[in-house]
């Protein structure tokens, strides 16, 4: 099934005039090819990749502030580890998340 999209200022020109005529005009644009597919892919596992720096930037933080409510004695030693412990233990669950999704992405980007 061919997908609508406007990329080129040619296209644009075409569009606007057939809109103009006829407003409901589509611009077909055919199938990707396999080479195209692949550069979407590397792209998808690029902004995966920078999701999972995010989320271990967010896990960083959550530690550097568990550490400073311990020095401040506002934790204790044990409530310091089991909540590292969540910290982690939800780390791996959104990492794990965006995995399943790249993976269903990438599917789904090279299916002809």
């Amino acid at each position: 099934m061919a997908s609508l999209m406007i990329s080129h200022p040619l296209f644009l020109k075409k569009a606007i005039y057939q809109f103009a005529i006829f407003p409901f005009a589509i611009i077909p644009i055919p199938p990707l090819n396999e080479e195209r597919r692949k550069e979407l892919v590397k792209l998808v596992r690029k902004f995966g990749e920078e999701s999972k720096v995010a989320v271990r930037n967010i896990r960083r933080d959550a530690n550097d502030h568990l550490k400073k409510e311990q020095k401040d004695k506002k934790l204790s030693e044990d409530q310091m580890h089991d909540a590292e412990g969540e910290v982690q233990k939800l780390t791996d669950e959104h990492i794990k998340l965006i995995d399943d999704i790249l993976k269903h992405k990438e599917k789904e980007i090279m299916e002809v």
